[in-house]
């Protein structure tokens, strides 16, 4: 026969005249002969040292209450070693549950969602199946709408503090906390559309910095040196501004106040990285007043030292803006 439900009660009052006791051996054979399909307990974890009254059933008016006499007879009956409990009344315990195993039950009795109220279970369950282990994180997340711990996680390293912003970083494929606060600071919604902002910005002066290289390769073809020199110095400044721009992600102005070694020195500050030789740099610009102020005329020499230098810290100075545009 299957096993009789076993229905939980509030505690029978200790003056109820119309009870009888039986052992349980008795009470067994009773559930036998009456094929019964329900009886009841008023052990539970709201009283958990209440033992008497643990399992009865009524009949004919009488309440017939098992006692803890032949209390073997009980365990065998229910089976409760396949469920590994130690007795019949840890047995109980979890049945008002639904447990049907002790190691399930000890964990959820040692758990931060231990209650006797019984929806603290379902949300031990639910927050097993999502990966919590605690309940003021698990209760929090529900709270916040986050589905599971994985995602708690990420919003918590996100370093973004509202859910709700944290959800439209995620939805925006923003990389960091740092690129969606210039996003939305700027109005964009996602990460592509800052992103193409960024390119559109990049290009227009890419564009200048090669409207410039074209005229200074001219000016070097057509042997005017001194406006090479010139057009090599602001090519050389105008690849400095947008390197500076890409790492800093803010314009230079005239606020700053700095001069082109103090750019160059602040970008491989921040790229960790030497690649200036600041006592060329400053002869060339000595040379390069010269000519604006004093009609300096340069020779061909010159020009081609002027133009190896150049050459090699514009390459650089590309090299290091590619490699942070991902090209």
């Amino acid at each position: 026969m299957d096993l009789p439900k076993i229905i939980f009660s509030n505690p029978i009052s200790r003056d109820l005249k119309s009870k009888i006791e039986v052992s349980s051996r008795d009470f067994v054979e009773l559930i036998k002969n009456d094929k019964l399909n329900i009886v009841f307990s008023a052990c539970t974890p709201h009283y958990p040292q209440r033992k008497e009254n643990f399992l009865y059933t009524v009949k004919e008016g009488f309440f017939i209450i098992a006692n803890n006499r032949e209390l073997k007879y009980l365990e065998q009956f229910y089976e409760i070693q396949k469920g590994n409990f130690p007795s019949f009344y840890a047995y109980l315990e979890a049945m008002y549950y639904n447990i049907e195993n002790y190691e399930s039950y000890q964990a959820f009795k040692e758990s931060t969602f231990w209650s006797h109220e019984l929806v603290y279970y379902d949300n031990f369950l639910d927050a097993k199946k999502k990966g919590f282990t605690n309940k003021q994180e698990y209760e929090y997340a529900k709270v916040q709408g986050i589905k599971n711990k994985q995602e708690l996680d990420d919003y918590r390293n996100s370093g973004i503090s509202v859910y709700s912003e944290y959800l439209n970083f995620k939805k925006g494929g923003f990389k960091d906390k740092n690129e969606f606060g210039k996003a939305i600071t700027l109005g964009f919604q996602t990460a592509e559309e800052y992103h193409e902002f960024l390119a559109n910005r990049y290009k227009s002066r890419l564009n200048k910095i090669n409207e410039i290289n074209e005229d200074l390769n001219s000016a070097y073809e057509s042997n005017r040196f001194e406006e090479f020199i010139r057009l090599k110095f602001l090519s050389i400044e105008k690849m400095a501004d947008l390197l500076y721009l890409k790492l800093f992600e803010k314009e230079l102005t005239k606020e700053n106040d700095l001069q082109l070694e103090d750019i160059f020195k602040k970008i491989e500050e921040k790229l960790n990285e030497k690649f200036v030789d600041y006592e060329e740099l400053k002869n060339w610009r000595v040379i390069r007043n010269k000519i604006a102020h004093e009609h300096y005329k340069i020779n061909k020499d010159k020009v081609e030292r002027s133009k190896k230098f150049f050459d090699g810290l514009f390459d650089k100075s590309m090299k290091h803006f590619k490699s942070f545009i991902g090209n």
